[in-house]
């Protein structure tokens, strides 16, 4: 949970690709590099035990081990191998919390408990980074920001759904009859800070996962009372600051710098402690009342939770398709731009995923099994995009998971992640028929919390979203088996050692040699800068043995050989990057770029419309409008 918390405000772990080296790469290459091993030692520790023998374990284990190595093998025909490496290794991540929760659940007694407690406690890191720069908004060393509360994740959507995480451990917590009276208004306190937290990053996917956690976990708690009366008083203790977050124009404009922010954000701070105080005031006077939660049957108040929790969810895909329809249909550009306002809750705007959607359909109908390579949307758009949206925002997922999969991984990718989630549905039935149900419903909020959120974002593709979900999912694995007898120190021992040793070393190198290559290609491009070309050339080589898929070691070399005045070697390096991504066309462009007034430079461009039909200066320099 320490781990998971750092990730979270390491920029969640993800790296974006763009080789330079920043606080997501670091995140990535050192969270798997503490992850994996923790997982190994996990499942040697478990090695006996009947639930990783279970049919349920090895089909989803083994599912998503299999979309880890098909990932990587899609480097092979991948338009942008860098970023199929990059996504292998996020699915590597997804592989080792899968492992650590399956392993720990058959371990731990009351996994999925400690579980939700854990990463409600380990929020307090992510979260309390984001209220503190909305208080204190200098803190953050931005000169200007957001509207939209996103630090330290740096995506909005991403940090909303931390804050769901946290849902079910508040709520778990606030049930804890016997951890004192405390637990109550503490819970409450906490699920004011959340919702102010969520409500403010003004993601509505991520408050609708919010909202279904919440609902799940009331379902499954068997002391909900308790529970109940915190989620109200918490409630009711966001409405001061999320009002003013909501109203402030302070909070509501983009890009103002952090002083202009400061007043609005000691205003957001008192209200936020009056909210706190507020939340538990309540529940203090609630218990002085004698207030009870009305006695319903307990199946009566499942049933009742979970349908609303899946009418929500179905909610999300009917608002998604009403806009589809009223702006355009799928596919189309005019699916809807939403502000970054309060606005946002009522508008039924899809923020263009349609369109996306329908460019990930066509890419996958253009390759429908292997797909275009993981992590290569950003090229799929690119050719797909309409000729007069030069200036429109590039995408580099179609926010939507089994899309996602489907485009890059065609139909072997989805079909693993479809197997992934077979196996935890049959674990989670065989745990309920066995009469292990009740520890279900805590993971159960989580997984689901971030599956409702994927239909409609890009969560596959942090690695601080990723592992909450893979280790819950690891934990209902885990309660589809009894305890039963342990089996050790077999013949097969040794092999398995072997085994979780060589899958640990490499998925540790695949995350190091990334980021080892984006941080040389940084040094070279400071010394590029520096004005000394020749160090930066040889850095640039040093990033390219790490990562030969990268462009930027090339593209710093071709910039630092024109200082130099080689233009036979300038030009090599521009040609070297059409050749090792060849349907790229930053790689084309960069060598038309490069050859100038060469007839040759007619070619490239051509490349380059055909890869990018709304390229401006392609357009220009092929007489077109």
């Amino acid at each position: 949970m320490a781990g998971w918390a750092a990730l979270a405000c390491w920029a969640g772990g993800y790296d974006p690709g763009d080789g330079l080296g920043g606080r997501g790469a670091q995140g990535a290459a050192f969270g798997l590099a503490i992850a994996a091993p923790i997982a190994a030692a996990a499942v040697w520790q478990a090695r006996g035990r009947p639930a990783l023998r279970a049919r349920t374990s090895l089909l989803s284990l083994g599912a998503m081990a299999g979309l880890w190595l098909w990932t990587l093998l899609s480097i092979g025909w991948a338009a942008a191998p860098d970023l199929a490496w990059l996504d292998a290794n996020r699915t590597a991540i997804a592989v080792a919390a899968l492992a650590a929760g399956l392993a720990l659940g058959a371990l731990i007694p009351r996994a999925g408990e400690r579980l939700a407690l854990g990463l409600s406690a380990a929020a307090l890191a992510p979260i309390g980074w984001a209220l503190t720069v909305a208080v204190f908004p200098e803190a953050s060393g931005s000169s200007r920001q957001l509207a939209r509360l996103s630090e330290p994740l740096g995506y909005w959507n991403a940090l909303a759904l931390v804050a769901a995480f946290a849902m079910p451990g508040a709520l778990a917590l606030a049930s804890k009859r016997r951890l004192g009276r405390a637990t109550v208004p503490l819970a409450a306190a906490w699920i004011a800070l959340l919702a102010t937290t969520g409500t403010l990053t003004l993601s509505r996917g991520g408050m609708l996962a919010f909202a279904v956690a919440a609902l799940v976990t009331l379902a499954a708690l068997p002391r909900r009372g308790p529970a109940c009366l915190a989620l109200v008083a918490g409630i009711a203790g966001a409405a001061l600051p999320v009002a003013f977050g909501l109203t402030d124009d302070s909070y509501r404009t983009d890009g103002l710098t952090a002083a202009a922010r400061a007043d609005a954000g000691l205003a957001l701070g008192w209200r936020l402690a009056v909210g706190v105080a507020v939340a538990v005031t309540i529940v203090v006077v609630a218990r002085r009342l004698g207030w009870r939660a009305p006695r319903v049957e307990p199946g009566r108040i499942r049933a009742g939770l979970s349908g609303l929790a899946i009418l929500l969810a179905l909610g999300l895909v009917v608002a998604v398709a009403l806009s589809a329809s009223v702006r355009g249909g799928l596919g189309d550009d005019a699916s809807g731009v939403v502000g970054n306002s309060s606005s946002r809750f009522t508008d039924l705007g899809a923020n263009n995923r349609p369109q996306w959607w329908g460019e990930a359909i066509r890419g996958f109908a253009a390759s429908p099994l292997a797909g275009h390579g993981g992590g290569g949307f950003e090229l799929v758009h690119l050719q797909e995009r309409p000729e007069d949206s030069a200036d429109a925002f590039i995408p580099g997922e179609p926010h939507q998971v089994e899309l996602r999969l489907l485009s890059g991984l065609g139909l072997v990718g989805l079909a693993l992640f479809l197997a992934v989630l077979g196996g935890v549905a049959w674990g989670a039935l065989r745990a309920r028929a066995a009469g292990r149900g009740e520890a279900l419903g805590l993971p159960t909020a989580i997984a689901v919390a971030f599956l409702v959120q994927a239909q409609v974002d890009w969560s596959f593709a942090i690695p601080a979203l990723i592992v909450p979900a893979a280790a819950a999912a690891g934990v209902i694995l885990a309660r589809a088996e009894p305890a039963g007898p342990e089996r050790r120190g077999g013949r097969r021992d040794p092999l398995t050692a072997l085994a979780l040793v060589a899958v640990t070393s490499i998925m540790i190198g695949s995350a190091l040699l990334p980021w080892l290559s984006e941080s040389r290609s940084a040094a070279a491009n400071d010394a590029l800068l520096a004005g000394d070309p020749e160090l930066a050339i040889d850095r640039a080589r040093a990033a390219r043995s790490l990562n030969p898929y990268s462009l930027n070691p090339l593209l710093i070399q071709g910039a630092a050989y024109a200082d130099l005045r080689d233009r036979s070697r300038e030009l090599g390096a521009y040609r070297e990057m059409t050749r090792i991504q060849p349907d790229n066309p930053r790689a084309w462009s960069r060598f038309a770029v490069a050859l100038g007034p060469d007839p040759r430079a007619a070619a490239a461009w051509r490349e380059v419309l055909r890869l990018n039909p709304g390229d401006r200066r392609a357009r220009a320099e092929q007489g077109l409008p």
